[in-house]
């Protein structure tokens, strides 16, 4: 089995352009979308979104560790945003947040490089990739941060 994962993180807002989180967070995203770019009514995507992505097929943790690092730093310019659009702390799908997003099966996914140690056999369906922690002291950062992190898995 080939595995494809990679981490985000999201700004979503339906009052401030990709463009202007760009301008108060001072960093250039990966990728946005604009609200209502692809249809109109009922407008499609449903907000503006901002995006920075990890490099893929890291360990879960390490990247989400990375985007930790960054919001960390983002910090006040985060709480500027809040200030430009008080619907960024709420929970209606707006605001921001870490996306670990995984594929299974992935034809362009990495295959297992777990190696059985001495003689134990390695079962089928192992994977170096399946499976993850995220530690207590990663989520005290993320809960000081009022970061929500989600998962995504297909295949």
């Amino acid at each position: 089995m080939k595995i494809r994962q990679y981490a985000k993180f999201d700004v979503c807002s339906k009052i401030l352009s990709p463009h202007r989180i760009t301008e108060v967070l001072r960093v250039e995203p990966s990728r946005v979308s604009q609200l209502g770019s692809r249809q109109t009514s009922p407008p499609i995507p449903v907000f503006n979104v901002w995006t920075v992505s990890t490099a893929s097929n890291g360990e879960v943790e390490a990247m989400v560790e990375e985007l930790v690092d960054l919001v960390e730093q983002l910090a006040d310019r985060l709480a500027a945003l809040e200030a430009l659009d008080p619907m960024l702390s709420d929970v209606d799908g707006s605001g921001y947040g870490i996306t670990v997003v995984r594929y299974f099966n992935a034809r362009d996914g990495v295959e297992d490089e777990t190696v059985a140690p001495g003689d134990l056999e390695k079962l089928p369906g192992q994977h170096h990739l399946l499976g993850f922690t995220i530690e207590p002291e990663l989520m005290r950062r993320l809960a000081r941060l009022r970061c929500r992190i989600a998962f995504g898995e297909y295949g």
